[in-house]
């Protein structure tokens, strides 16, 4: 324990205990001692207490902590248009990104869909071929049975979903339980990732974009009204459920540039979409007309 001590004529000693002293003095004596602690005392005017073991400063000095609404402190802060800049940006950032996240994640559940009705309806098929014989000696629809028999009959025992419904004797709307829908009527199939389009089918604008052609003819024509020829059906004879491909010759041409049925913005059915993703492992590819 240091022990510095600088008194007056007039100073004096008063007591100590337990390693401490205190200390009367004149005008500027100081006091208080503890143990590891250095003392300072001056005699005059301007006595300080030193006290470094904590930092401290003299009584005489102004403490260097800044206070509670001093210009240190209100640097710290943002200003109004600091604030009003930031937001903008970041504004700017989320509609440029934004559209691109939600076109990326309809096309996610398109793909995903597209895939999993193709699996389970095909599915269902061989499930039924297994107590109705096979599919090539089914009943026609529209000449043999009515479409509400038909599936009744074909389909319905077999098939995972969530609900039916029968708008008519000629169609019939199928609900899983991914939130995707099926419009059957005849042969023809449109599948419907979301069910909440369903109000916009049929429309030309919406094909291959909210809707998708499959076709199930495994006959090679979905009727007996004569005068088909089987050739144009020959990518779905003696098959279940496939994407719409009638009349296709089998070239890419065709498949992209056709004038009815071709992937193309200019096409009035867009049809062929439905195999341009399922050759692309049903992925929809980088390049495809449509957006999401």
């Amino acid at each position: 324990m240091a022990l510095g001590l600088n008194l007056t004529k007039d100073a004096h000693l008063g007591s100590r205990e337990k390693g401490s002293i205190s200390l009367k003095g004149s005008q500027g004596a100081n006091f208080a001692l503890e143990d590891k602690v250095a003392l300072g005392s001056k005699s005059s005017k301007d006595a300080y207490l030193g006290l470094e073991n904590f930092g401290w400063a003299s009584k005489t000095r102004h403490s260097e902590t800044p206070q509670a609404g001093s210009e240190s402190v209100r640097k710290c802060a943002f200003t109004l248009a600091e604030v009003l800049i930031t937001l903008g940006i970041i504004g700017v950032v989320a509609a440029l990104t934004i559209p691109t996240l939600v076109s990326n994640n309809n096309k996610r559940i398109v793909e995903t869909r597209l895939a999993k009705f193709y699996s389970n309806i095909n599915n269902a098929i061989e499930l039924s071929e297994v107590e109705n014989g096979h599919k090539e000696n089914w009943d026609v629809v529209g000449v043999d049975i009515t479409m509400h028999d038909w599936y009744s009959k074909y389909l319905e025992p077999y098939l995972l979903r969530a609900k039916t419904e029968y708008p008519d004797e000629d169609k019939v709307l199928i609900y899983f339980n991914d939130g995707s829908m099926v419009l059957w009527q005849g042969g023809g199939i449109l599948f419907i990732p979301k069910s909440s389009d369903y109000q916009y089918v049929p429309s030309g604008a919406y094909a291959s974009i909210k809707y998708f052609g499959f076709l199930f003819a495994p006959k090679g024509q979905t009727s007996n009204s004569g005068g088909i020829d089987k050739n144009k059906f020959k990518y779905h004879i003696g098959k279940g459920v496939e994407p719409y491909l009638w009349n296709w010759d089998g070239t890419e041409e065709k498949l992209l540039n056709d004038s009815i049925y071709g992937c193309n913005e200019n096409a009035s059915s867009r049809a062929y979409c439905t195999q341009l993703i399922r050759e692309n492992g049903w992925k929809i590819p980088d390049d495809y007309p449509f957006k999401f």
